[in-house]
């Protein structure tokens, strides 16, 4: 089987050769054939400068290969050690409040410092130099979670002088600076590069702000975002070359997915081997929306390349991410998150932790086992689901989730636009693309995560979910993409402000006014108090977060304000383009209307949906065998039996036994069929 299944392992925790040896009896009786290891053991690797011991890990990797266990290597990058932070401590990561962080946590390096990246590259240079030909070695995973833990926008004066060089080598002269960030409005003009700052107001989730009411130039704050982007992949591809030149086995990194957003992954893995993420959900409750989403995303950042689950939910405990307790999974829900990990293109599911660490800042969270050693039913059900894996292995490693027929479109730029300057407190970029991804597959069609720069000019649906920030091949792909015959989704926020973050001079959805066939005529955003109700015809819906009310341009009105002093005006609008059609829907609304919609446009497009009928908390995930026929796997999140209902009669894809039209569904169950 090539498919990978295992966890993260940390020899380097263990002291006592009994407890060492009892570890890996029970890592192999589990049936593992993956280990991850190293990300977090600088300390250990180069005790002291120039001084490096790699004995622990080496013994640890070689011993478990020659059980049938293979290991992905982790740069340790993300940690470096006491001696580093105290004899160079010009390489201590700066918060936008100017705070060095000191040694004590993680993530305390300023990634663009060049004493720091002198260390990476011996220490990267010394883990090729040892693993890049082990044969047991099956990938490289380059540090740890960038941008983690409000560490993705060092202020140190390293970053400043970069950024400034960067921004003077793109506008070249002040006046074009000033022009182009509007920089007249509260006197803010430049007459020389060096007198630009760095942006004080945070955007990363866990940062805080050193003055609470301070607005820095909304351009600085997104040039500043690209900047810091591009610093760590930068930072990435210096690790990655230097891999590159001891082996050919896979490159990657764990990132946070959606998580975190500090690092534009679409460019990051231009050059990658495969994309690797990190993801936690809920192993306990009833849906697992936002991973489903993430894996679309994940799948498609690297076409026909399968991603790596480099850490995954495994068990509850003691709280830190979320200030309080995880609960553990419900019986059953490690196998069903595995295997729809595996169903939607994973190569490599690998668990967060093998065993609870008992010191530490993650101390007593979430493991395999726990610290006595004892297997128990996390170990069990770990069991249970990879033999059942080895079972689904031949169909899940000859075929791939089938190419949607719709696609979501992302942009980073957007999406650190709208946290520079929000528009509502409960609407976020990434969570209404994923509402309307999650309508989508509770209807039973497919959605291809994908950017903006992709072809998508075979899609026969492209939605465009909150697009603030537009640029001229932005605007012209979707022109040509509806004057082709495709059907264009726009929604409210869309085409509004340029790549300087610079709201531009003319009637919203800018540049795209013709295609939609409409103007923004007001904008607002929706309150508690304010929520009207948009009427479509044969249905009605809530409106929520913001209104792009929209004036007629030659679009038709689907959707038009049945109340309020609005009564009558469109929100939501149909427009023939040459030979596509252009929807702009202009508000966001309740689940059911949501579903509604959406279900009236793909319908009209021509879009099919998987053939079963489906309810809350299932999903299902069709994949396209090598030989042309179809599995679709179902999956239920619910604690609670799922029926559902088959256009026609059924069989298993595994055991081939016949199913009929009408199939039951276990509780966090699961089940491969063929029709």
């Amino acid at each position: 089987m090539n498919l990978l299944y295992g966890f993260s392992f940390y020899p380097e925790h263990i002291y006592e050769e009994e407890a060492y040896q009892k570890d890996l009896k029970l890592i192999k009786e589990s049936g593992a054939n993956v280990v991850r290891m190293g990300e977090f053991c600088w300390d250990v690797l180069e005790p002291s400068e120039g001084v490096y011991d790699f004995s622990t890990i080496e013994r640890a990797v070689n011993d478990l290969g020659k059980m049938g266990i293979q290991t992905i290597i982790c740069t340790p990058t993300a940690c470096p050690p006491a001696w580093m932070s105290r004899n160079y401590p010009e390489i201590a990561y700066v918060d936008n409040r100017g705070i060095r962080r000191d040694f004590g946590a993680r993530h305390h390096y300023c990634y663009n410092n060049e004493t720091y990246r002198g260390f990476t590259k011996k220490i990267v240079e010394k883990i090729g130099e040892t693993f890049g030909k082990n044969p047991y070695v099956v990938g490289f995973q380059i540090g740890n979670e960038f941008a983690q833990e409000g560490s993705g926008r060092c202020h140190c004066d390293v970053c400043r002088g970069k950024f400034v060089q960067s921004v003077k080598e793109h506008y070249k002269t002040t006046e074009n600076l000033n022009q182009s960030w509007g920089l007249r409005f509260w006197g803010q003009s430049y007459t020389d590069f060096n007198q630009i700052e760095l942006p004080i107001a945070p955007t990363e989730r866990d940062a805080r702000p050193l003055i609470k009411s301070y607005f820095d130039s909304p351009s600085l704050r997104l040039n500043f975002e690209r900047f810091a982007s591009d610093s760590f992949i930068e930072y990435f591809n210096l690790q990655a070359d230097i891999l590159k030149s001891y082996t050919d086995k896979k490159i990657t990194t764990n990132t946070t997915g959606f998580g975190t957003n500090g690092v534009d992954y679409f460019k990051m893995f231009q050059t990658a081997d495969v994309f690797g993420l990190d993801a936690y959900p809920d192993l306990y409750r009833d849906n697992m929306d936002n991973s489903s989403f993430e894996n679309s995303f994940a799948r498609n950042i690297i076409r026909n390349e399968k991603f790596w689950m480099l850490e995954f939910s495994i068990g509850g405990g003691h709280g830190l991410w979320s200030g309080e307790g995880r609960l553990q999974p419900y019986p059953g829900a490690i196998e069903n998150a595995v295997m729809h990990t595996f169903a939607s293109d994973a190569g490599a599911v690998v668990h967060f932790q093998y065993k609870i660490f008992c010191s530490g800042a993650e101390q007593l969270n979430y493991a395999l086992i726990d610290q006595d050693r004892v297997p128990r039913r996390r170990y069990f059900e770990f069991q249970r689901t990879m033999e059942h894996l080895k079972e689904h292995s031949a169909v899940l490693e000859h075929s791939q989730v089938k190419k949607a027929d719709t696609a979501i479109l992302i942009d980073y730029n957007s999406l650190w636009a709208l946290r520079i300057k929000p528009v509502k407190h409960e609407h976020s970029y990434i969570g209404y693309a994923c509402e309307l991804y999650t309508a989508l597959k509770e209807l039973g069609y497919s959605a291809d995560v994908i950017s903006w720069k992709n072809d998508f000019s075979d899609y026969k649906t492209v939605i465009v979910p909150n697009m603030f920030v537009i640029c001229d091949e932005a605007a012209e792909k979707l022109k040509a993409y509806t004057a082709a015959g495709g059907t264009l989704v726009g929604t409210f926020l869309t085409a509004i402000k340029d790549t300087d973050n610079v709201a531009i001079s003319e009637s919203g959805p800018c540049g795209l006014t013709e295609v939609f066939g409409v103007n923004i005529s007001e904008i607002e955003p929706v309150f508690e108090d304010t929520v009207a109700t948009i009427d479509f015809g044969s249905f009605q819906g809530k409106d929520k977060y913001w209104l792009d009310v929209l004036e007629g341009k030659g679009a038709e009105p689907i959707g038009t304000f049945a109340n309020s002093y609005r009564r009558g005006e469109m929100i939501v609008s149909k427009n023939s383009y040459q030979k596509g059609t252009a929807y702009y829907i202009g508000t966001a609304f309740d689940d059911d209307c949501t579903k509604k919609l959406l279900d009236t446009i793909l319908k009209e497009a021509s879009v099919a949906k998987a053939p079963f009928t489906l309810a809350k908390g299932v999903e299902v995930i069709t994949r396209e065998c090598s030989d042309g026929d179809l599995v679709h796997y179902i999956f239920n999140f619910k604690r609670e039996d799922a029926h559902v209902q088959a256009e026609k009669n059924c069989t298993c894809a595994i055991t081939g036994k016949q199913l009929g039209k009408s199939i039951k569904i276990a509780p966090k169950g699961y089940i491969a069929i063929k029709i």
